[in-house]
């Protein structure tokens, strides 16, 4: 989200509409692994970029949140899926965003979405499995893209035991 494109704004679209999710939880990165250097716009100018145009466009169900700010070293998806996904925080982050109360207190199914690109390299990630021990893979097949994402899927799915599901980028 450096800066937040149609890219972005058309895959959030996109997965609200899958009918695998009911909400996006969208969390800038704050030191993200992949990106250490690459960052042109500070943690809290991205953040708030990011909240301004998902409010300004009305999305629907989807919601920012500023998770990463506290986490100490490298945002690595476990450690943010791990206190994400913890009881307290999501149901005081649902709540604090409008979500009822008995739907907040629900118990949550958590799905990391991704481009049908990053699926590919996701067995390398920082601590895998450990990811989806808190959440299934949900990867947007784009238009024109050639990345295998059912070879890719079927790979993870086998190797690290996880769920995995695509959709259509609109």
């Amino acid at each position: 989200f450096d800066p937040v494109h149609n890219g972005h704004i058309a895959m959030i679209n996109s997965a609200l509409k899958s009918g695998y999710i009911d909400c996006v939880i969208v969390v800038p990165s704050v030191r993200n692994s992949f990106k250490l250097y690459a960052n042109k716009l500070p943690p809290p100018y991205r953040y708030y970029m990011v909240k301004e145009t998902v409010e300004g466009l009305g999305i629907k169900n989807c919601f920012v949140s500023d998770i990463e700010f506290g986490i100490e070293g490298v945002s690595y998806t476990a450690v943010v899926l791990e206190k994400l996904s913890s009881e307290g925080y999501i149901r005081d982050f649902l709540i604090s965003n409008g979500v009822k109360r008995k739907k907040a207190e629900d118990e949550h199914e958590f799905f990391w979405i991704m481009g049908s690109d990053t699926l590919g390299t996701f067995e390398t990630w920082y601590k895998p499995e450990e990811i989806l021990r808190y959440a299934s893979l949900l990867a947007a097949s784009r238009p024109g893209d050639d990345t295998e994402v059912d070879k890719a899927a079927e790979s993870i799915r086998k190797n690290l035991g996880g769920k995995v599901e695509i959709f259509r980028l609109h």
